[in-house]
C-alpha cells in the first residue's frame, strides 16, 4: 500500500502512546503499515486506520517503507531502531531512545553513517505553549532557576518514573540553558513495585549559578504538568495539564523584588497537537528539511542526565552526566 503523499510510514507497537501515531501518521497521509507483538492488537489499528499489520521483519525488508516509528516498551527501543536504522530506515523512537548513553550514542553513529533521521519523541519540544516560552525568555531577564512538576495517576503497568516522565521535563529544560548540568542529584522511590521507581526528585546544577529541579510521579492522585522559569524581571509558567487558555503565562515583577504580590498576564495561545507537529517534523527531516530540534544530539543530552540521575539515586552523590 503506497502513502497518499510522500514517502510511507509504519508504525511498530500499537499501544496506547502507538494508536495516537498510528491516527497522527493515517491523517497526514503517510501511514502504510502497524506492527505490534500482539496481534490482536495489530489487527484493531489496523482496521481502524485502513491499512495492512504486518511483522517488524517483513516491514524491514520492505524498501517501498521509508520510516518506521518505534512505540514499543522503554527496554526494546534501542535494539528495534538500531535494526530499523540498519535496515536503511529512518526512525522516530519514542522516549526514551533508549536506556544507557553507550546504545543511545551507537544509534546516532549508526544513523550518521547511514545518513538517516533519527529522532526521539520529546513532544513537548513541539508544543505551542513551550515554543511561546522560548520566544518570550529574554523578558524576564537572568534566569536563576527552573523548576517542574510532572504528577500524575499512570494507568497499566508500573514504569520506571524516572525514565518515563524525566525526558518530558530535561528535553525542556536542555532547550532553555543550552548546556549539560555540572552536578545531579536523584531521589527515587519504589512504593507499588519492587525495582519500578514511580516517584522521585532530581535536582541539576548549571554553571553560573543557574539551578533546576524536577518532581516526578505516577502514583499521584491529582494531575499537574508544569515548568516555571524564573528570572530577575519575570517568571513564566507553562501548564500543559490545565486548558489552552490558561497553559501560559508570565509573571511581574520577577526575583528582583521578592514579597511583592506578583501579577500574572495570561499569553494566548492557537491550540494545537503537539503529536502532529512533531509528526510533521518528522516528515520534513527525511525530505530533505531541518533535523528536528528532538534529534539524535539533543536524545543523547537527556539520556546522560537520566543516566546521571539513576546513578546518584543509588550511590548518594552528587554525578556528572
Amino acid at each position: 500500500m503506497a502513502a497518499k503523499y510522500g514517502p510511507g510510514v509504519a508504525v511498530i507497537g500499537c499501544g496506547a502512546w502507538g494508536r495516537n501515531h498510528v491516527r497522527t501518521f493515517n491523517t497526514l497521509g503517510r501511514l502504510v503499515a502497524v506492527a505490534d507483538a500482539a496481534p490482536e492488537s495489530a489487527e484493531a489499528a489496523a482496521a481502524a486506520a485502513g491499512v495492512p499489520a504486518r511483522s517488524f521483519e517483513d516491514i524491514l525488508r520492505d524498501d517501498a517503507i521509508a520510516a518506521v516509528v518505534i512505540a514499543t516498551p522503554d527496554a526494546a527501543h534501542a535494539d528495534m531502531a538500531r535494526r530499523a536504522l540498519e535496515a536503511g530506515k529512518h526512525v522516530l523512537v519514542e522516549k526514551p531512545m533508549s536506556l544507557s548513553v553507550a546504545d543511545a550514542e551507537a544509534l546516532a553513529e549508526t544513523a550518521d553513517k547511514r545518513s538517516r533521521v533519527l529522532m526521539t519523541g520529546h513532544i513537548l519540544r513541539f508544543h505551542a505553549g513551550f515554543r511561546r516560552l522560548l520566544q518570550d525568555l529574554p523578558n524576564i531577564g537572568k534566569i536563576s532557576h527552573i523548576a517542574a512538576r510532572r504528577l500524575h495517576l499512570a494507568g497499566g503497568a508500573p514504569r520506571h518514573a524516572l525514565w518515563d516522565l524525566g525526558p518530558h521535563d530535561l528535553s525542556m529544560i536542555l532547550a532553555i540553558t543550552g548546556e549539560l548540568p555540572r552536578r545531579v542529584a536523584a531521589t527515587l522511590q519504589c512504593e507499588t513495585a519492587p525495582g519500578k521507581p514511580q516517584l522521585g526528585h532530581m535536582t541539576l546544577e548549571f554553571t553560573g549559578g543557574l539551578g533546576a529541579d524536577i518532581s516526578f510521579s505516577n502514583i499521584h492522585p491529582v494531575k499537574l504538568h508544569q515548568l516555571c522559569v524564573s528570572g530577575m524581571d519575570g517568571q513564566i509558567v507553562f501548564e500543559d495539564s490545565k486548558p489552552w487558555p490558561e497553559k501560559l503565562a508570565h509573571y511581574r515583577p520577577g526575583l528582583t523584588q521578592p514579597g511583592m504580590a506578583p501579577h500574572r498576564e495570561a499569553v494566548a495561545l492557537e491550540p494545537g497537537e503537539p503529536l502532529r507537529e512533531e509528526a510533521q517534523a518528522f516528515i520534513d527531516a527525511i525530505e530533505g528539511g531541518l533535523m528536528p530540534p528532538s534529534g539524535a544530539v539533543e536524545a543523547i543530552a537527556v539520556i546522560r542526565v537520566l543516566a546521571a540521575a539513576e546513578r546518584a539515586a543509588h550511590s548518594g552523590q552528587h554525578e556528572t552526566p
